[in-house]
Order: structure tokens, then C-alpha cells, then sequence
């Protein structure tokens, strides 16, 4: 149940060009604000609605509130139409009047027919009703008057001759209610309003027609008019000015990033990657709506490993582009899918697999359609797009899955290193090292081997005419190798091959400490299971310390990457311990690596609970071997529980689980005397071995032949 050793595996980023802004304007698509019961109901934003301006520029709402930010091709624009399925326009105008550019949002209602329809008779229902109150009120009063008969029947025709002229205003009045966005309302629109609810339709009927005193309009148009066209004169000279001034603060502003770029490169190639950062930030922070500079700075916090603080760069990024790509899909499709591309590597670094398998489809789809009309420009990006995407599936032990992909990517490599070996064969020895990988993964160690060889040829003479830009992928090549001997007991071979690789990662961490110090760690805990296997354990500790040591000053800057490898070089360290039988100090170290395991697992159980798991029993066996039962006991029987429930859906996997902690089980039970218990639980685990048997043959059948001696001295015991 040790934990698989440290491997690299390469995860590709692609560079951007630079990107254009848009002239835009923002609004939303929503149903009509109404008032129900004297209640303001806000309307609700529409998502999934296509507006599309004069022009041809169009925008789908992609958010719940139906927000959107279209490109328009002047100040003043046309709304060519807005369209949602089921819905449609509340305001059959809006597609025939002009709309100003403006700062504040353009709101577009829409109904469903039904919904419209519905509004219409409710407020017609309600007008009839408040109508019918109001005759019957006024006709009371006149009864209860004390005037003569012949004044109470002029007085009720004429109530009944107003209210003939209601009756023809009603389905007038409940249209325009019906279409009153109450979200949105002037102090006209709100005296029309009331007054069409309280059942004054003529008084309604005129402030519609009229819209208040014409002459006075008119009147108070005109100064208006005179006014603007007197600022219209002192806004267009402060408009130049404002103008020279943006044109003045954005030279200025490109001079900074340009600066801050260049200290940036500096400080890089300086390998003072602490200043660089601060400058790379920096000029990201200068203009926040720029993709590309939010792109250059999330990448290289990622290729430091900050990916906390990579992620929120690179998601505006994304969100800037994905707004470009919708007013301008055939400039921005590329930049969009290399954007997508390296957020899904940081997320699958960061175990968020669902949202990166989700990305990394998002990037493949948009590069196949590319590669379709321009394969030699494009396919090496799907093929690239392909390695992370397996890469994922090698992560979440979707092993098939990523197997038909790097077979595929071997394929599409060799063939384009033969026209041109100079460019692709770094990505064939990628594919080469990856499959390789795979193949280990899954004890496939003879096929693993060749290709593992083969990226090493390729990487050593890459690396030797490149020395900087490919030792990293050698030294991963040689790592991948080293395991698989040391899995295959070539140890010496093993050995060689991570002192190379190690040699390569101090020489480069003197350089970078922050890129390459996690290499040196993982290396180094490598190595020092291969001596553990050899029995040199004073090697084997003085190396593992050192790896510790590493990894716990890396996690405390950087938790979120390096806590996982403490816990694992914690977890080699006791194990190495328990077998030499330093128990206290084993204990120890599997509490601390059972603190954090525990604390990963809370947050990512599937990913960290197998993790949990391997600590939970070796601490178990290590109260097992010093005769502290009562503790061992609670330790096995929540791991056997866990193991169990990961069984049903992934037994391949976890079977082995289970087998090995129903053993513990037994030997617990044995050591208590339940001898029955006993024999329950090591015939549950012969049953689980057979099992596994069945899918590979003999690699059990020690464990079965010994579980059955144990059960044929249980009989005894038990006197059967």
C-alpha cells in the first residue's frame, strides 16, 4: 500500500497575440416588472436570448440576469431583433427606434404570447371590476341625494354615458397596462398607470394621447433644444480635450507595461523570479480589461506553481475573451481556445477535474473545427489539447480513455516529425513519456520501458543542443525510468538514473529556486525508497529528511501544491520506520500525515481518501505490532468501511483495499482470541484475493495460500 512515487508528466501552454477592444454596449433581456397584489414583482433576466443590432453583430445573454455587451457600429444604433424561443417583445417598437450608445444598460422585455395574453385579461378583469364598483358607489350616491327625480335621472345618464365611453377604453387601457415594465418607470408612466388602476380610463386615454400639455412640450423642447446645442459645443471642446488627455494617459500607460514587461524579462532571465512576478502582476493590474496581459501574468504564476494566485488571472482573461469571441468569432476563436486550454491545466493541477475535462473539450472543439480548413497549423494544437486532456483522464485513473488518446497522439506525431523533426519532436517525446507513464500506472511494466527509452534518446539530444529549454523534460524522463526499475528491482540502474536526474534538478534550482526546488524534493524521495528497499536505511533517512524539509518550506508559502507531497514524504518516512521497527517514531510521523490527509480528504475525498486510506492502515498495524489493540480496532474498522464503499463503484482499484485491511481484521481478532470473528474476516479476504485473482492471474496467490493456512489452524482452534 505504498503511495505511487513522485512522476512529471508535461502539461502543455500556448502563447497568445495581442488582442483588439470593441466599441460596446451593455443591457439585458428580461421579462416585464409588474405589480401583483399593490406588490412590486421584479421582472427576470432571460438567458440563452439572441439580440442582434443593425449591422449583423449579434450576442446570446449567457448569465441568468440576461445581461449582454454587444459591439455596435456607432453611437447611434438600430435593434435588428431580439429573439428567445417562447418569447417575444413587449414593445413591437423597440426593433424600429434609434438607440443612443450610452453608459446605462439597454433593457429589451420580452413575454411569453401567453403571458402578454394573460396580462391583458387580468387587467381587463380587474378594470371591468373596479368599473362595476365605482357605477354601482355613484349610484348610491345619487339615490341617497335630495334632489328632484328629474336631477337623479340627468345625473345617472350621465354616469352611464361615461361609463359607455369606459367600456370602449378598457381593451385600450389593459393593452397599455399589460405592456408597462414597472421595473423601469417615469413619473408620467406612473400617473398612467395609477390612473388606469383606479379606473379613470379618460383621464388615462388623455395622458396617453397627449403625454401632457403640448404647447408646453413643445415650448420647454425648444429651450431645451437651444441649451444643448450650447453644451453640445462646450461638450465637444471638452471632449477633445478629454480625448487628447485619454490619448496622452494611454501612450503613458503602454510606455509603463512596456517598461514593466521589460523588467519582468529581465528579472527572468536573471532568475530572480520573485521580482519578476511583481512585474508581470503589476502590468496586469494597469489595465484589467487587457486579455493578453491578464493571460502573460497567469502563466507564469502558473509555471511557478502560485496557482492560487494564477486562477483569478487567467478567469478574466477567459471572461474577456469569451466577450471578443462573441462580437468577433473569427478573430478571437484561437485566442479564446488557448485561454480555455491553460485555465483546464491549472484546474487539473489543482484537482478541480470536472471544471478542467469541461475546458479542455471547450479548447479540442474549437481547434478541430480550426484544424479542419488549416491542418498544419492547427492540428499540432489539437494534438497538444489531446495530452492534456489525457493527462486528466491519467489522473482520475481513466486509463483506457487516456490510452486511445496518446496512441492516437503517437500517430499524428510521427508523422509530422518526419517532415519536421526540429518542431515536433519535443511533443512525440511528450506522448512517448506520457504513454509510458500510463503504462506503469497500471503495472504494464514491459511495454512502459520502450517507451520510456525512447523520449530518454530524444530528450538527450535535445538537451544537448538545448540545454535550457529541455533538461527539465529529461530529468522527468529519467525519473519515470528510475521507478519503473526500482518497481522491477533493477536498482542499480534505478540508482543511476535518479542520481542523473537529481543532478540536473540542483543545478537548475540553484537558478530557479521556486520552479525547480519541488523537483530536487521529489527526487529525492524517489531516492530514498530505493534505499529503503536496498536496506540502506541511514541513506534512506538522511534523504527523506532532506525531502521533508524541502517540501515543508515550499508548503508554507504554497499549501495548496506542497501539503499533498509533506503528507506523502511524511507517510515514506514512517513507513521506512515501522519496518525497522522504530515504532514511537513511526507513530509520530503517521499522525502528521494523517492530520493532513484527513484535512485533503474533507476537501477533495476523491482524490485524496485512497491517500487517507494507505496512512489509516499503516498506523493501525503499527498499534498492531506493539500490542495497542483498542486503538488499532476503531482505525481499521473506519477504513474497512471507506475501502468498501470505493469498491462498489471502482473494484479494480480498491479490492486490494479491502483485502489487505480484512486481513488486518483478522490478525486483530486473532490476537484477541474472537476466533470466529477471526475466521470471518480472513475468509472475506481470501474471497476478495480470488476475486482479484480472476483479473490477474498469479499475482495472488501468495496471499491466498497463506490466508488458507492460517484458516485450516482456525479449525483447529475452534475444534471443527
Amino acid at each position: 500500500m505504498n503511495d505511487m512515487k513522485k512522476t512529471i508528466l508535461f502539461l502543455a501552454l500556448v502563447a497568445l497575440p495581442l488582442l483588439l477592444a470593441a466599441q460596446t454596449q451593455q443591457g439585458y433581456v428580461k421579462t416585464r416588472g409588474r405589480m401583483v397584489n399593490g406588490q412590486h414583482v421584479r421582472g427576470q433576466g432571460l438567458q440563452g436570448a439572441m439580440v442582434v443590432v443593425q449591422g449583423g453583430n449579434k450576442v446570446v445573454t449567457q448569465s441568468s440576469n440576461g445581461a449582454f455587451s454587444i459591439a455596435v457600429p456607432s453611437k447611434t444604433f438600430l435593434v435588428q431583433s431580439v429573439q428567445k424561443k417562447g418569447y417575444q417583445l413587449v414593445d413591437a417598437d423597440a426593433t424600429k427606434k434609434p438607440y443612443q450608445l450610452s453608459s446605462n444598460p439597454l433593457y429589451l422585455v420580452m413575454e411569453t404570447p401567453e403571458q402578454q395574453t394573460q396580462d391583458r385579461l387580468d387587467a381587463e378583469r380587474k378594470l371591468r371590476r373596479t368599473l362595476q364598483r365605482q357605477l354601482q358607489e355613484r349610484e348610491d350616491e345619487i339615490e341617497a341625494m335630495q334632489v328632484s327625480l328629474a336631477e337623479k335621472q340627468r345625473m345617472l345618464q350621465q354616469l352611464y354615458d361615461d361609463q359607455k365611453n369606459n367600456e370602449k377604453l378598457i381593451a385600450d387601457m389593459a393593452k397599455e397596462y399589460a405592456q408597462m415594465d414597472y421595473d423601469q418607470m417615469d413619473a408620467l408612466n406612473q400617473r398612467i398607470s395609477d390612473a388606469i388602476l383606479n379606473g379613470r380610463l379618460t383621464e388615462a386615454d388623455s395622458l396617453l394621447r397627449s403625454k401632457g400639455d403640448m404647447q408646453s412640450r413643445i415650448a420647454r423642447i425648444r429651450q431645451e433644444q437651444q441649451a444643448e446645442a450650447q453644451r453640445e459645443a462646450e461638450i465637444a471642446r471638452e471632449q477633445a480635450e478629454l480625448a487628447a488627455s485619454k490619448e496622452g494617459t494611454k501612450r503613458r500607460l503602454d510606455d509603463a507595461a512596456s517598461d514593466c514587461y521589460k523588467f519582468f524579462d529581465r528579472f527572468k532571465l536573471a532568475n530572480q523570479h520573485d521580482s519578476a512576478t511583481y512585474y508581470i502582476e503589476l502590468r496586469a493590474e494597469l489595465d484589467t480589461t487587457n486579455a493578453v496581459w491578464q493571460f502573460d501574468a497567469a502563466k507564469y504564476l502558473q509555471e511557478q506553481k502560485q496557482y492560487a494566485k494564477s486562477a483569478p488571472y487567467y478567469e478574466r482573461s477567459l471572461r474577456l475573451c469569451r466577450q471578443l469571441f462573441q462580437s468577433n468569432p473569427q478573430a478571437y476563436e484561437y485566442i479564446l481556445a488557448s485561454t480555455l486550454n491553460n485555465l483546464a491545466v491549472l484546474y487539473s493541477n489543482t484537482q478541480r477535474f470536472t471544471e478542467s475535462e469541461s475546458l479542455h473539450k471547450e479548447a479540442l472543439e474549437i481547434y478541430r473545427r480550426l484544424a479542419q480548413s488549416n491542418p498544419q497549423v492547427y492540428e499540432p494544437d489539437v494534438a497538444r489539447t489531446l495530452i492534456n486532456l489525457a493527462v486528466l483522464y491519467y489522473y482520475t485513473k481513466r486509463f483506457s480513455e487516456a490510452e486511445v488518446i496518446y496512441k492516437n497522439l503517437l500517430e499524428i506525431w510521427r508523422r509530422l516529425v518526419q517532415s519536421n523533426p526540429q518542431t515536433y519532436e519535443q511533443y512525440l517525446a511528450i506522448a512517448l513519456n506520457n504513454l509510458g507513464l500510463l503504462y506503469y500506472g497500471i503495472q504494464r511494466f514491459s511495454e512502459s520501458e520502450p517507451l520510456y527509452k525512447e523520449a530518454l534518446a530524444i530528450r538527450r539530444r535535445l538537451a544537448q543542443s538545448n540545454p535550457q529549454a529541455y533538461e527539465p523534460d529529461l530529468a522527468s524522463t529519467l525519473n519515470n525510468l528510475a521507478n519503473l526499475y526500482q518497481n522491477t528491482q533493477r536498482l542499480t540502474e534505478a540508482e543511476s538514473l535518479y542520481k542523473e536526474a537529481l543532478e540536473i534538478y540542483r543545478r537548475l534550482a540553484q537558478s530557479n529556486t521556486q520552479a525547480y526546488e519541488s523537483y530536487v524534493a521529489g527526487t529525492l524521495n524517489n531516492l530514498a525508497a530505493l534505499y529503503k528497499d536496498t536496506k540502506r536505511f541511514t541513506e534512506a533517512e538522511t534523504t527523506y529528511k532532506e525531502a521533508l524539509e524541502i517540501r515543508r518550506r515550499l508548503a508554507q508559502s504554497n499549501p495548496e501544491a506542497y501539503e499533498p507531497e509533506v503528507a506523502m514524504t511524511l507517510y515514506n518516512l514512517a513507513n521506512m520506520y515501522k519496518d525497522t521497527q522504530r515504532f514511537t517514531e513511526a507513530e509520530t510521523t503517521y499522525k502528521e500525515a494523517l492530520e493532513i490527509r484527513r484535512r485533503l480528504a474533507q476537501a477533495n475525498p476523491e482524490v485524496y481518501e485512497p491517500a487517507l486510506i494507505a496512512v489509516q492502515t499503516n498506523l493501525a498495524n503499527v498499534y498492531l505490532n506493539t500490542q495497542r489493540l483498542a486503538e488499532a480496532e476503531p482505525i481499521l474498522k473506519e477504513t474497512l468501511e471507506t475501502c468498501r464503499r470505493l469498491a462498489q463503484t471502482t473494484p479494480l482499484i480498491y479490492n486490494p483495499y479491502v483485502a489487505v485491511v480484512l486481513f488486518n481484521m483478522g490478525n486483530l481478532s486473532f490476537q484477541q482470541q474472537r476466533f470466529a470473528e477471526c475466521e470471518t474476516y480472513f475468509k472475506e479476504s481470501q474471497e476478495v484475493y480470488k476475486l482479484l485473482e480472476k483479473t490477474r492471474p498469479h499475482v495472488y496467490d501468495t496471499q491466498i495460500a497463506n490466508i488458507q493456512k492460517i484458516l485450516e489452524y482456525l479449525k483447529i482452534l475452534l475444534k471443527r
